[in-house]
């Protein structure tokens, strides 16, 4: 051995002892240079949404980065991520109303990426070996659910029926959607949730059962 806790044939200029045996230190080069990709695009770790939504603010209190939701109803919300159970950031049960006081104006509502974005994000998340629909699927036990936002809504009674482009999943597709509800009337710029069979709206404890309509049967209400 040529050198202190070194091999003859080290390549990385970095050995260490364990075990009581000599082992070679692999420094993954190609998943380091994935995590600064993550990092730059503003990949939120352990975020599913962050895959498909670029964070659109910081936490006035701690400057993690935070999804900033508000609609015309008045609700202004930070959330770490989209969708169920629609956690609130943790700074804001700290009490005060710095988040309702948050110019609506100086963040832009959650955009989808650009579809290349997104493929390089996904590259990047294999290539460091992270999987955030896994950490999802272990926090809360179910896989991570598309998130749309509402692009036109037309309410008959106490039926809603919804155009809506996904954000979060998918390939940032239209779909059209049909629920009924007695008190919730969703609203150009609203978000929601779906898993397939029941939709389920950031301000509401309750989900709604929903059906996806036609194009052409929408256009006909």
């Amino acid at each position: 051995m040529p050198g202190f806790n070194h091999y003859s044939n080290c390549g990385c200029g970095w050995c260490v002892k364990f075990s009581g045996g000599w082992v070679r230190h692999n420094f993954d080069a190609d998943a380091a240079n994935a995590r600064v990709i993550l990092r730059d695009r503003h990949y939120k770790e352990g975020s599913y949404s962050s895959c498909f939504v670029n964070p659109n603010a910081r936490c006035p209190v701690c400057k993690a980065r935070v999804f900033f939701y508000a609609n015309s109803n008045g609700s202004r919300v930070f959330f770490d991520d989209l969708g169920p159970p629609w956690l609130k950031h943790a700074c804001a049960d700290l009490g005060g109303d710095f988040v309702v006081r948050i110019p609506t104006e100086d963040h832009p509502p959650p955009k989808r990426r650009l579809r290349g974005e997104i493929s390089e994000i996904l590259d990047c998340l294999l290539g460091a070996r992270m999987d955030p629909r896994s950490e999802h699927r272990d926090r809360h036990s179910k896989d991570p659910e598309s998130v749309f936002t509402v692009v036109d809504t037309v309410r008959r009674g106490f039926s809603n029926y919804l155009h809506a482009v996904e954000l979060v999943g998918g390939q940032g597709e239209g779909v059209y959607f049909q629920f009924t509800s007695a008190k919730l009337e969703p609203r150009v710029g609203d978000i929601f949730s779906t898993d397939g069979q029941t939709l389920s709206f950031p301000e509401h404890g309750k989900r709604f059962k929903a059906s996806v309509i036609s194009a052409e049967l929408y256009q006909a209400v």
